[in-house]
């Protein structure tokens, strides 16, 4: 097992942590506040006050990458360290004035974006917003320094850090319920990136970051913000699109929110888990192929990270379809979150969940186009994906409520990979889609098969064992397992090269992690 493989396990077994802690956190929003108004304006607070600090610091960070990476390969690691410094002093001056103006006009932004709340919900988001707005700058700046650590091999500290965040929600949402003060829950996320720069500057000191006053020079700032607005369209039409889901929402009654929210998460935790650690470490591997011009390595690399996109989340997708309910009542079926509460979160999360693939192949050729420094076509096919799923939003809304919003987004993600691939392979070269269709057509195969078998399989225990949460919960698990086993068993007869490669690491994973207990 060579270093790369033995960080992306180790990677993979600290989001599996973070994961845990995020659940727990989740499970906790879910039994002591429910559905109702104060959730709705707990994640309606969020995006509003991170849509502009993500999608600007995420595109600034994504500049960042390619250029740190020239200027250290041709100028040495004096100059790339001014120039992080220098990118650091540029976000805080501008995170600061943007929150400020956003702690100002909080109160219009609210009423704007939150049009169909009470006025209880939405004086609680006003006050949600506008501790937002501070912690958004805390997060402006870990994320330049979050960039400098993915190059310079600090994934894993990075991770660690991370756990900073849920730890702190944990404990925040612990305090409101103590003392029945519901109005500090946004305080957790303030205490958790707070700690989370922390953290990651400590690190990033150890990996030799030296901090200098000043900006970046003249040159590089205009090539940053020559290419910030393109990469915000692109890479943040989830997060635009998310908005527009919960703007729609918040018109449909108490609780429409909070179904979204909870739906989302698990949604993207599942897909998190298992493909975080290939977008972690593949853009700076990109970057740095396109640095040296090896274009060949380039295309390579992306095709066979492509193929196990494919691989893992596809099945993902038909699993997390067939089991949504049973996932969603063991995770969150307790205190203020009943049965009705499950029924429509589980369905949320099917109609999110046939977006999975779409979303995640989206984000891999997004960083393939990012890493050859070309953001405009991202912003174009960012602003298509927008475009769609407004156009579904809308006529779905009507006869499926937040059903539709939910199918919307998935359809919107779903049908830009055809024109988001096309015009990577027109921009790079052949790319091999054809062995990548025949990888999809076969795992989708197995996928049915293996969520037919999954599924009877936990009727069958579920009906067969006694009544509770742990047994739920082993009837769950048992039911996962012998899905993914029936699922590798079928792409191995299908001849899928990537499922040996899969199996390979997973001997090598648990050969790993013996050889560290002993």
């Amino acid at each position: 097992m060579n270093r790369t493989e033995k960080t992306a396990i180790i990677i993979t077994l600290i989001i599996l942590a973070s994961n845990v802690i995020g659940f727990l956190r989740e499970m906790l929003l879910a039994k002591y506040f429910g559905a109702t108004y104060i959730v709705d304006s707990y994640l309606m607070a969020q995006s509003i006050a991170f849509i502009l600090f993500s999608g600007i610091m995420v595109s600034v960070a994504t500049c960042y990458i390619p250029l740190y990476t020239n200027i250290k390969e041709e100028q040495g690691f004096h100059s790339s360290n001014r120039f992080t410094s220098g990118v650091i002093n540029m976000t805080l001056l501008f995170a600061v004035g943007l929150a400020l103006l956003g702690v100002v006009f909080a109160e219009p932004l609210v009423s704007l974006v939150a049009y169909g709340y009470s006025e209880q919900a939405h004086n609680l988001t006003v006050h949600f917003v506008r501790i937002g707005f501070m912690v958004a700058v805390l997060f402006s700046m870990n994320e330049i320094v979050k960039a400098f650590l993915h190059s310079n091999d600090g994934f894993i500290n990075e991770k660690v850090s991370g756990l900073a965040v849920n730890v702190s929600n944990i404990i925040v949402i612990l305090l409101s319920v103590i003392y029945c003060n519901y109005w500090w829950l946004m305080y957790g996320l303030l205490l958790g990136y707070a700690a989370n720069l922390l953290l990651c500057l400590y690190f990033a000191r150890l990996k030799n970051l030296r901090y200098q006053f000043g900006l970046p020079d003249p040159k590089n700032m205009k090539k940053i913000l020559h290419m910030v607005f393109p990469i915000f369209i692109g890479s943040t039409a989830g997060q635009i699109n998310g908005l527009v889901e919960k703007f729609l929402a918040s018109g449909q009654g108490e609780g429409s929110v909070a179904f979204l929210g909870y739906a989302d998460t698990i949604n993207c935790v599942l897909a998190t888990l298992f493909t975080a650690a290939l977008y972690l470490m593949i853009y700076p591997n990109l970057s740095t192929q396109i640095a040296k011009r090896e274009l060949t390595q380039f295309k390579d690399k992306f095709s066979r990270a492509m193929n196990l996109l494919i691989v893992i989340l596809t099945p993902l997708t038909f699993g997390t379809i067939v089991l949504a309910e049973p996932v969603i009542s063991a995770l969150y079926q307790r205190g203020q979150f009943g049965p009705d509460e499950v029924l429509k979160t589980s369905g949320v999360l099917v109609f999110l969940s046939i977006g999975m693939l779409g979303t995640g192949i989206n984000s891999l050729i997004s960083k393939a186009f990012f890493a050859i420094q070309e953001s405009k076509i991202p912003m174009k096919i960012g602003a298509l994906q927008i475009l769609l799923n407004i156009v579904f939003s809308l006529l779905l809304i009507k006869p499926m409520s937040y059903y539709g919003l939910a199918l919307a987004f998935s359809l919107a993600a779903t049908l830009v990979v055809v024109p988001n691939a096309l015009v990577l392979r027109r921009k790079i070269g052949q790319l091999n889609y054809r062995h990548a269709s025949v990888i999809f057509l076969k795992s989708a195969g197995a996928a049915i098969v293996m969520s037919t078998a999954a599924y009877g399989i936990y009727r069958f225990l579920k009906n067969t064992l006694t009544d509770g949460f742990f047994s739920q919960l082993l009837a769950l698990l048992l039911a996962v397992g012998t899905g993914i086993v029936i699922y590798l068993f079928i792409m191995w007869l299908l001849r899928v090269k990537e499922i040996s490669v899969i199996l390979n690491r997973l001997i090598d994973m648990k050969k790993y992690l013996r050889w560290h207990q002993v």
